[in-house]
């Protein structure tokens, strides 16, 4: 069992949406994100917790993991820091990168370092003795030493996704879907997927196609995934979606300024609190800083 450092929040409408949702037998597909997808920020992505820094959160309850483990006696191997890039919004609008959709279609894709990270915990966990996964995960497999690492290092976490930023994260986009301006977008995407094959009135009735409920991507799938993106560029969709959205966001903000300035200082002290933690205790007897480095990224 794997504790977890913060709660991710996603968009409901796409299947392939931020997250891991991978379906039972789906081969995980690993691509780095494209510019398209780096260069897509809205306001909420400040207030909450990235990837990256998710990872780093990981990583200082992994260090009180090894010292409470070294206090039973037990050897633990405390893993290194990986590095994971952020691209909060990657699949906020659907498919929107070329080279994902021709190899993955709508199926889910995930940061390199990110799965590295996990296959890296899971071939960890692979290894335990029968001594060594009592002491981490404990007699009924959900304390031990893990759980008092993960308690201890979200301490700080009680408003690090508050129910002010998820309603305002999903108000934003469902009010977004639904503006003007976002409606006409979708027309134009809409003439344009017609006139290479594909009838579909939005891009969320695209990507919730039945037919890509495959554990890969069909021809069929990769074809109308490319499409997708090629249409969503001529029609700017996703340039107006996302101009729309930023704006009901900022007005989000300014309503609620003082909640959000404190969630914003509870998220700093938070992250600050992980990364002393981590600062604090020796230096890992597993893989060297410098590979790390090389292994996260």
């Amino acid at each position: 069992m794997r504790w977890r450092s913060v709660t991710v929040v996603c968009c409901a409408l796409f299947l392939a949406g931020c997250g891991d949702q991978s379906r039972e037998g789906e081969a995980v597909a690993a691509l780095p994100a494209g510019p398209e997808a780096r260069a897509l920020r809205l306001p909420l992505d400040a207030y909450r917790v990235s990837a990256d820094e998710s990872a780093m959160l990981d990583h200082a309850a992994d260090t009180l993991v090894e010292t409470c483990m070294r206090g039973k006696g037990v050897p633990w191997t405390r893993l290194p820091r990986f590095r994971v890039d952020d691209a909060p919004n990657r699949r906020r609008y659907g498919v929107i990168e070329e080279e994902a959709a021709k190899r993955f279609g709508y199926h889910p894709v995930h940061d390199p370092g990110e799965l590295r990270k996990e296959q890296a915990w899971q071939a960890r966990d692979d290894r335990l003795t029968s001594e060594e996964h009592v002491a981490a995960y404990g007699e009924d497999g959900k304390s031990g030493c893990m759980r008092d690492g993960y308690v201890r290092v979200n301490q700080g976490a009680a408003e690090g996704e508050s129910r002010a930023l998820r309603r305002l994260d999903q108000e934003s986009y469902d009010t977004s879907a639904k503006h003007p301006d976002v409606l006409s977008a979708f027309r134009k995407w809409s003439a344009c997927m017609r006139e290479q094959g594909f009838s579909y009135s939005d891009p969320a009735e695209a990507v919730g196609d039945p037919r890509w409920r495959t554990p890969v991507p069909t021809g069929d799938e990769i074809r109308t995934a490319s499409a997708d993106v090629r249409c969503k560029k001529r029609s700017s969709l996703v340039a107006v979606w996302s101009g729309v959205e930023r704006e009901l966001q900022e007005r989000g903000l300014r309503e609620h300024r003082d909640q959000f300035a404190a969630l914003a200082d509870g998220k700093s002290r938070w992250l600050e609190d992980a990364e002393s933690i981590i600062s604090r205790r020796l230096p890992s007897h597993g893989p060297s800083s410098e590979r790390a480095g090389q292994v996260g990224r």
